[in-house]
């Protein structure tokens, strides 16, 4: 399952909109009162008409938008329609532009007809289409859970679809054979929303699946308020992790008075994505993540206000997220026996007590480190640091004399 970092943006205008038409049996005036007219026959797997199948007219860059009372653009037509019983459909009134038609039975079985209507008035007749098995588009949205946090939504454009994404952030949607953009709404009454940035092929009984998709924390994101939330971010972590059986229970610590997860103990559990839910964990204090295959953090462990410890030895962790700094509450950092060649400058700007970054690889230490004056312990050996600035050198003598000793100089 591959992981796909998407740029988000805010959206200027609500997109597109369901203008409601009257419709006959067989016949539908799409909106406009002019225009071309389009007809078309649904057939089943084995050849013969459809009666009774729902079609649906929708323009190519159409998205079902979940929420009401917003404006929407009123050039983008849409119609519905029923076929007769020899299977046909009509819709009148067509303006130009490209459509997508899809039919659709009870059985679980549809079809997608490209159109493409001119500007000026026309009768179109399309080739038959046969209903055939839907595929399925399935996902998983990676964003820190809240308890206040909007609902997110899955929308495919030019088809009649959108599903509220589960709390765990899975979706699965049903779709007929074609090739689709799928966009996730992560707040409809802004709207903000984000474009999965590929084209999506969809084939009869097949599952397209697009992956993990990571979302930075956005500005409505305030982290976990009570235990449920904090239970199902950590359920979350160990799932990815496929460490489902392992209860939450047995990996936390709960705060005695309010019930909330304050400890999160992942020492040599195999762990090789902590996943954007940490930061969800609003009332972590100590987070231990040694002996696993880690190799970075996510940015959105930034969002761990409360958090005073942090243990990540024995990993394969060689960069550490600048988020960190944003952690006025951090004072223990251990990453030791891991594959640093460098270190984030940005961690200076921390209040640390403890800093062990032993059994590196590091090769310089930044000058923003000598601002670190609190330290009770700090460890550098095992690493590479064989020619460094005299200010740095006087910063590392003062609390670890003789650190020059305990280098790999050869």
């Amino acid at each position: 399952m591959k992981t796909v970092l998407l740029r988000i943006w805010l959206l200027l205008a609500a997109a597109l909109s369901l203008l409601n038409c009257a419709a006959g049996p067989t016949t539908t005036e799409a909106p406009g009162g002019s225009g071309s007219e389009v007809e078309g026959r649904i057939l089943s797997a084995q050849g013969k008409p459809v009666a009774g199948a729902a079609v649906h007219l929708r323009s190519a860059q159409y998205l079902a938008w979940p929420v009401s009372g917003i404006p929407q653009p009123d050039n983008l037509t849409h119609a519905d329609a029923v076929t007769d019983h020899h299977g046909w459909f009509t819709f009148r009134s067509v303006a130009g532009g490209s459509y997508s038609i899809e039919a659709a039975n009870m059985h679980d079985s549809g079809i997608v007809l490209p159109c493409e209507v001119g500007d000026s008035a026309e009768k179109i007749i399309l080739e038959p289409g046969s209903l055939k098995s839907m595929g399925t588009i399935t996902g998983r949205i990676n964003i820190p859970l809240s308890d206040d946090q909007p609902q997110i939504w899955v929308l495919v454009h030019g088809l009649e679809r959108s599903q509220i994404i589960s709390t765990l952030g899975n979706f699965s949607v049903k779709v007929p054979e074609g090739v689709y953009y799928v966009l996730i709404l992560l707040d409809a009454t802004i709207p903000l929303a984000m474009h999965y940035p590929d084209s999506v092929r969809v084939a009869p009984d097949s599952i397209f699946d697009i992956g993990i998709l990571n979302v930075p924390p956005l500005r409505f994101f305030t982290g976990c308020k009570t235990f449920t939330c904090d239970s199902l971010a950590v359920r979350s972590i160990l799932d990815h992790n496929n460490l489902a059986t392992l209860a939450v229970d047995s990996v936390v610590g709960r705060d005695s008075m309010t019930g909330r997860i304050f400890r999160l103990d992942l020492h040599g559990r195999g762990i090789a994505d902590l996943t954007p839910q940490v930061g969800s964990l609003s009332r972590l204090i100590s987070l231990d993540a040694s002996n696993n295959n880690l190799v970075t953090f996510p940015s959105e462990i930034g969002y761990c206000t409360a958090l005073c410890s942090l243990r990540a030895d024995t990993n394969r962790l060689y960069s550490l997220p600048a988020e960190l700094s944003y952690l006025d509450s951090l004072q223990y950092i251990s990453i030791k026996h891991n594959q640093f060649a460098s270190i984030a400058p940005s961690l200076g700007y921390c209040d640390l007590r403890h800093l062990d970054l032993s059994d590196n690889q590091l090769a310089d230490i930044p000058i923003e480190f000598c601002r670190l004056d609190s330290l009770r312990m700090l460890s550098v050996s095992g690493n590479r640091l064989c020619y460094v600035y005299s200010n740095i050198n006087a910063w590392l003598t003062k609390y670890q004399p003789g650190w020059e000793r305990e280098q790999q100089c050869w």
